[in-house]
């Protein structure tokens, strides 16, 4: 069974139970591992204004007292300023709770991820899984992060691992051909139908430029993933659109001229050909 705590807060309290951004009084984390994710979610919270916790307890009743001081405290509402989610989980039994600060309510309203958290939970030390806790908090922190769904894709990986495995890269790797055709698309466009073409090749490089960069960008946030775009691709398709789009104005003249128009010759089929009866 899986709860949701949203809502406003009661009366307030002296003491807040979120002194840090990891609270494991179970030690059921690995203290190395419990420490880099405590920095990790503070610097997500600079950048990105919503703050994240994660709250490992013994069982049930630990896990129901700690959110009646949680909501009490009202540090849901005042730690973060863009929002704040707590995700309580009882090792025992295995269940989950998140509590979330009143403007993000609607973003966990539905029941998916406190589910899809509680499975993987209940993969932790099973028989046919070797999966630890550690895995399994990662996965229901990308979870969380697809559900509050900022712009941008900033947690750090864990130190020593090269990348985080459950965040989906889909968005990247479309980028990675479609930023340059885009922008390839957009100068020949604007250099062969539109009367840019004429113009000269100082404008026609900053039109160009500057067109193929925002349709490349645009690009990059229509195929964004849940969770945010990673911010190395829009710099990617940024850079990319300007770079090809510019080329293909400032080389106008090579392009249209002798590429698709043809060179103008003597010959004899270079000129209109006649066709006569008898």
């Amino acid at each position: 069974m899986a709860w949701l705590l949203v809502g406003p807060s009661s009366a307030a309290s002296d003491a807040g139970p979120l002194k840090e951004h990891v609270i494991d009084p179970t030690a059921t984390l690995q203290p190395q591992y419990a420490a880099d994710l405590s920095d990790r979610l503070e610097r997500y919270s600079k950048k990105t204004g919503y703050g994240i916790y994660i709250v490992v307890l013994r069982d049930n009743a630990e896990l129901k007292t700690f959110a009646m001081r949680l909501f009490a405290s009202d540090q849901l509402e005042l730690l973060s300023p863009a929002g704040t989610v707590a995700l309580l989980v009882a090792r025992q039994d295995k269940e989950a709770r998140i509590a979330t600060s009143e403007n993000l309510n609607r973003k966990f309203l539905q029941p998916e991820s406190i589910t899809a958290i509680e499975v993987e939970l209940r993969r932790v030390g099973s028989r046919r899984n070797d999966e630890t806790m550690e895995y399994a908090v990662e996965y229901s922190l990308e979870k969380i992060i697809q559900a509050v769904n900022p712009w941008f894709y900033v947690l750090d990986p864990p130190s020593g691992s090269t990348g985080n495995i459950f965040h989906p890269v889909t968005a990247e790797v479309v980028l990675f051909p479609l930023a340059p055709f885009s922008a390839l698309m957009v100068g020949m466009i604007l250099m062969a139908l539109t009367p840019a073409g004429s113009l000269g090749s100082l404008a026609r490089l900053i039109l160009c430029s500057l067109a193929g960069s925002a349709v490349a960008i645009t690009a990059a946030f229509l195929f964004r993933q849940p969770g945010g775009l990673v911010p190395g691709a829009l710099f990617y398709a940024a850079a990319a659109g300007f770079t090809v789009s510019g080329v293909v104005g400032v080389l106008r003249p090579i392009w249209f001229a002798d590429k698709f128009a043809g060179k103008r010759s003597d010959a004899w089929w270079s000129g209109p050909v006649h066709f006569h009866w008898g």
